[in-house]
């Protein structure tokens, strides 16, 4: 409400300023004067462009000015951008662009094919974007207009081949834009000009054509100091050093971007910063160090994530305080109108008894209608706010979502280093165990018939035969694990692919071998299925979820024993055109509230700090992104039952 009344206070002030103005001597000057002044208002007066468009086009057709008319043009799109009707800002701005063509306006052409370009790159319609920008430099080579104008619209351009993927047409017009920019000597835009260049270069892994640019930035910005500029330049000569694997001075360069941005307290771009930190460390295989600048990132984002939330919380909470308002005051201007016809009333009855009856009678027509609007009313504020109370705590859950989703995904990156740098020195154990076999088989061919009986080398031979052997299981151990890890550290970015749930199953057991060992017996079951489409790393935290929990349930009831009295029971079936994946224990089982409420978020049965009761509720939102169903069967004190089915 606050916020809506000072927007109006401006739009009166500036009513109230240059209308009398206006109106009082209407020339082309005071219209081109007014139109200047709101083209650069805050856009947070989306209403003050609506009623200076409809001003300003009024008193140009009074006196037949037909660029004040673009002006009016350009201000319609202009409104209907800030309220995100993009098709209608368009439509105004083609008004504009044809009206300018038609008496030969070169500053409105070029103000409209601006917005055009600026309109469609918005969009992410790259081909009308590139386009409209073209034929503003066109036009603008073809006539007289402003340099530094020239400039902008080869940058624009230079911009646009870069997000479609076309570096070489990009840097041709990021380099026309600069040429112009030192022609006039407008430092600011080179600096500007030569971050978009390194950038580009950066990507391209150029980063010793990058450095030049990079190198004058730095000077520039501090000479100039540019405290909120600088951390751009300081970070990509970070990644210049980092492709360049100078690592010391990259370092220097990574905490000066840190200490700008915390200078400037720009969480994005202390966040960035510590990505490229947790890059810089994996780079040279300091696992540690890249951890701690993953949780550091983590903490930023997981701030980041949280005003975002609040902001997204106040601004339903103002929604909400304004309805209630607005409810309440829609009640008591209710309850005054009850109350002036109740003083007609008696003023009425006084006036003629003999209308008492009729009178009497449409009273009680007219209070139960009322009471009808009232209760009406009073039921519309309550589903309201049971509406904002269900969005809240979809907020707060989505919140933990994308919090746990970062955690899995910096996790899965350590995770993939971690089992490639494992996987090397078993390789190298297994080698050389083969190795020793052979030793030992040609130690054998040089000894005579005599030696080979004596009772110490048989002895010897054995021991050894088992040490190798031994050592041969902890191999094959240790890549199970080293697989398993690479499975489920897989990437889930992008569209579905084809995933053997058999080796999604494999993998979570793996993982869980340590938690199993000799606790409960596993029986897996596998049919001849098909593969199915769609994230393995997402599927593997489902059936790691699911295994876990089966577990902690078995081994509530049923202590460690030999042999283990404990039983998972895992089978995969092929109905038709689905699959079907069952996970039966003899564990503790659930009652009925539980099982109604297993999905819930935040809902656990484990002890206070044990649990997030997220797990099931991402299960279960996982299932249905592979549009599965899953089913809980389960009886307290006997065991659990649960069924996924996936379509093929």
């Amino acid at each position: 409400m606050k916020k809506t009344s000072k927007q109006s206070a401006r739009v009166l002030l500036l009513l109230m300023l240059y209308t009398p103005c206006l109106c009082a001597q209407t020339n082309p000057e005071t219209i081109r004067a007014l139109a200047d002044r709101v083209m650069y208002l805050d856009e947070s007066n989306v209403d003050s462009f609506l009623v200076y468009s409809k001003i300003i086009h009024e008193q140009s057709q009074k006196i037949n000015y037909q660029r004040g008319i673009c002006d009016s043009y350009r201000l319609m799109g202009i409104y209907y951008e800030c309220r995100a009707e993009y098709g209608k800002a368009i439509e105004w701005h083609l008004k504009n662009l044809s009206l300018s063509e038609k008496i030969n306006d070169t500053e409105s052409q070029l103000s409209a094919l601006s917005d055009l370009s600026a309109q469609y790159h918005f969009l992410r319609q790259y081909d009308k974007a590139k386009f409209y920008v073209k034929e503003a430099i066109r036009l603008s080579e073809t006539t007289t207009t402003k340099p530094r104008r020239i400039s902008v619209f080869y940058l624009n351009l230079g911009i646009y081949y870069r997000e479609t993927k076309q570096p070489d047409s990009a840097l041709i017009n990021y380099k026309k834009s600069l040429e112009i920019k030192k022609k006039i000597k407008d430092s600011t835009g080179i600096a500007n000009v030569n971050l978009n260049i390194s950038t580009l270069l950066i990507d391209q892994g150029k980063y010793l054509e990058a450095q030049p640019y990079i190198s004058y930035n730095i000077a520039y910005r501090n000479r100039q100091k540019d405290l909120v500029n600088i951390w751009f330049d300081y970070f990509n000569q970070a990644q210049i050093l980092i492709g360049l694997k100078k690592y010391s001075p990259a370092k220097i360069f990574l905490e000066k971007a840190l200490s700008s941005a915390k200078n400037i307290k720009s969480k994005q771009k202390e966040s960035e910063t510590y990505q490229l930190f947790v890059r810089f460390y994996q780079s040279q295989g300091d696992y540690y160090n890249a951890f701690t600048m993953s949780q550091a990132f983590q903490k930023i984002h997981a701030e980041i994530i949280n005003l975002e939330t609040n902001k997204s919380v106040a601004e339903l909470q103002e929604k909400y305080e304004a309805t209630k308002r607005e409810q309440q005051n829609e009640l008591l201007e209710a309850e005054l109108e009850t109350q002036k016809w109740q003083k007609q009333t008696v003023a009425i009855i006084a006036l003629a008894v003999t209308l008492l009856a009729l009178l009497a009678g449409w009273a009680w027509w007219h209070n139960r209608r009322k009471n009808r609007l009232l209760s009406h009313k009073n039921d519309e504020l309550e589903q309201q706010k049971k509406q904002l109370e269900n969005t809240l705590q979809r907020l707060h859950q989505m919140r933990e979502q994308l919090i746990l989703s970062e955690k899995m995904a910096s996790i899965g990156q350590l995770t993939a280093g971690i089992a490639h740098e494992i996987n090397n020195p078993i390789s190298f154990v297994a080698n050389n165990v083969q190795a020793l076999k052979m030793d030992l088989e040609d130690i054998s061919q040089l000894l005579t018939p005599e030696q080979l009986q004596a009772p110490k080398f048989v002895e010897l031979t054995d021991e050894i035969q088992t040490l190798m052997a031994s050592i041969e299981r902890g191999v094959d151990r240790t890549r199970d694990i080293v697989q398993g890890l690479r499975i489920f550290a897989r990437n889930e970015d992008g569209d579905f692919a084809k995933v053997d749930l058999h080796q999604c199953i494999d993998a979570a057991l793996t993982l869980l071998t340590f938690e199993i060992r000799d606790r409960c017996q596993i029986t897996k079951r596998y049919g001849n299925i098909a593969l199915i489409e769609g994230h393995s790393g997402k599927l593997n935290q489902v059936f790691l979820n699911i295994l876990t929990n089966a577990v902690q349930a078995v081994m509530s009831v049923h202590p460690e024993s030999n042999p283990p009295t404990g039983h998972i029971e895992i089978v995969t079936i092929k109905a038709l055109n689905l699959v079907e994946v069952h996970f039966i224990d003899n564990g503790c089982g659930m009652d009925d509230t539980t099982q109604k409420r297993m999905f819930e978020p935040f809902f656990s049965t484990k002890p206070v700090g044990e649990g997030t009761g997220l797990g099931m509720a991402i299960c279960y939102g996982i299932i249905q992104q592979h549009r599965g169903t899953i089913k809980v069967t389960s009886t307290k004190g006997q065991g659990t039952t649960i069924v996924l089915t996936f379509p093929i």
